[in-house]
């Protein structure tokens, strides 16, 4: 089997290994060191990071990590210091793994890969937090993705709805696009120490952005009153008003382990997810595999990562997601959601089948 030298994109590792992106980049980093016939070669710039003792190929000056966020940086790193690089390194193919950031023009032939988690800094330009950032990152993003669209050999997504996306947008990528389901860690070691929490409670996962849509939800969950269970929220940002009306009701926690937050989807009776936009919804199958029933917002990824038998509300109708709280809440768990039959469903993410969805497509570019 010839070797394939494979060149990734290490920044999102660099800069929040245990973000969303930077996670996943971990998982795509782990799976290409298991596989034969591949030399991985990783490029990244601020500080230096190692993995498995390889050190990660970076400029001699590399930027402090809040440098290498910044538009100019990364248009020169991707343009300039990267292109020159991979042709010194002879990289057969490389792999951006930060949404777009791919490397050109090219000073040899060689393949070039764009892992897209999402399209939202393009699509949904209200999640930048001030004009200044939408000036700044906005023009930056849409030079990314539009060269993305320009020069990649192909792009894989998580879900069939942002490889549509992409499609869409960039019609060169039309029979470009591979879906390769993120990686979720479906076992997590029990918390030792007590957990202050309701016997019943409800749970939302998510973080500040818009798109969360959790300020909606809270309104919603206080307006069914308190026949429903109490709510737990990890992450986000809830409006003084939301958390005064709901008082000891709603518990808002921020910064948990991995270990924490397995023992929360354990003990919930049901995580909702009521995004406007996913490009893959993690904490819906964290919790599958926990054996933790779902209720998902229609529209997006979450059509794909919940059972087709999953509840489903519209995200921006309040009155019918507080009709479904109410039924929910009498009804319990349905009798199609045992939590063998969810953790089977969660199975379909897990590491065995990741290494061999990343296996097929690999060989495809040899």
């Amino acid at each position: 089997m010839p070797e394939l030298h494979v060149g990734l994109d290490y920044r999102p590792v660099a800069l929040a290994p245990d973000s969303g992106i930077g996670r996943q980049a971990r998982a795509l980093i782990s799976a290409l060191s298991l596989l034969p016939g591949v030399r991985l070669t990783l490029y990244s710039d601020g500080p230096a990071r190692f993995l498995r003792d390889r050190v990660v190929r970076q400029p001699e000056r590399a930027t402090t990590l809040a440098g290498v966020r910044r538009p100019w940086r990364r248009l020169w790193w991707e343009h300039r210091w990267l292109p020159a690089i991979l042709a010194e390194d002879r990289v057969d193919l490389f792999v951006s793994t930060a949404n777009c950031g791919l490397p050109g023009p090219l000073r040899h032939p060689m393949k070039r890969v764009a892992w897209v988690h999402d399209l939202f800094p393009v699509t949904l330009p209200d999640q930048y937090p001030s004009a200044r950032a939408r000036l700044l990152y906005g023009s930056y993003y849409r030079h990314a993705y539009r060269r993305m669209g320009e020069w990649a050999d192909e792009v894989v997504t998580p879900s069939r709805y942002t490889a549509g996306e992409c499609e869409r947008l960039y019609p060169r990528l039309r029979g470009r696009t591979r879906v390769i389901p993120n990686l979720v860690r479906l076992t997590h070691r029990r918390v030792r120490e007590p957990m202050d929490l309701p016997e019943r409670f409800w749970l939302t996962v998510g973080s500040n952005e818009p798109r969360k849509n959790l300020p909606f939800f809270v309104q919603a969950w206080l307006c069914a009153g308190e026949g429903v269970p109490p709510l737990v929220v990890v992450g986000g940002d809830i409006p003084a008003p939301l958390r005064e009306a709901a008082g000891q009701r709603l518990i808002h926690l921020h910064g948990l382990s991995d270990a924490r937050l397995g023992e929360l989807y354990r003990r919930a009776e049901r995580l909702w997810q009521p995004s406007l936009a996913e490009g893959f919804g993690l904490p819906v199958v964290e919790a599958l595999a926990a054996g933790t029933p779902v209720a998902v917002a229609e529209g997006s990824a979450l059509d794909e990562v919940a059972p087709p038998t999953a509840p489903r509300f519209p995200p921006r109708d309040g009155a019918a997601l507080v009709n479904l709280m109410h039924r929910l809440a009498a009804a319990g768990r349905g009798p199609e959601e045992d939590a063998e039959s969810l953790r089977a469903w969660a199975a379909r993410y897990d590491e065995l089948a990741y290494l061999k969805r990343v296996g097929a497509w690999l060989e495809a570019h040899r």
